[in-house]
């Protein structure tokens, strides 16, 4: 079977999407668990050393789609050192252009470098990770209720 170069390219393309949610499910769970571990209170100021011992692997904070860049995804500002709210459809952790690995935003927005083709994913305090349209990145709550 030979596979043409399209469907290659689409078939990475659609792996990488899947280990991105995959890594992006895995520091929501270790956020998670660091949270339950600290009286429901999530990490502050530098999240990512906060939750390294809960998921041990420096990899997941790399965005698999691209692997020139250092580091692929963002804590929600707004719930830095916060209580662990019970809403479902708050953002916790999503993908970023901003370097660093404890990256922080207040908003969910489209990638530029065009990452994930159009799409950005998201990662919501009850553990859930979903990839949007860019579209819908703007109608992503941060903001507890």
């Amino acid at each position: 079977m030979v596979l043409s170069p399209v469907q290659t390219g689409r078939d990475y393309a659609s792996r990488s999407r899947s280990r991105c949610l995959s890594q992006a499910k895995q520091l929501v769970t270790a956020t998670l668990i660091y949270a339950a571990d600290h009286g429901d209170y999530l990490p502050s100021g530098e999240w990512n050393g906060a939750i390294e011992s809960y998921h041990r692997n420096p990899k997941l904070l790399r965005c698999p789609v691209d692997e020139k860049a250092s580091y692929g995804y963002a804590m929600n500002a707004h719930l830095l050192g916060a209580k662990l709210p019970s809403d479902p459809e708050l953002a916790m952790i999503f993908d970023t252009d901003i370097p660093g690995p404890d990256a922080v935003s207040a908003h969910v927005r489209p990638l530029a470098d065009g990452r994930h083709a159009g799409k950005v994913m998201v990662g919501y305090a009850d553990g859930h990770v979903k990839m949007l349209p860019d579209r819908q990145a703007a109608t992503v709550r941060t903001r507890p209720r």
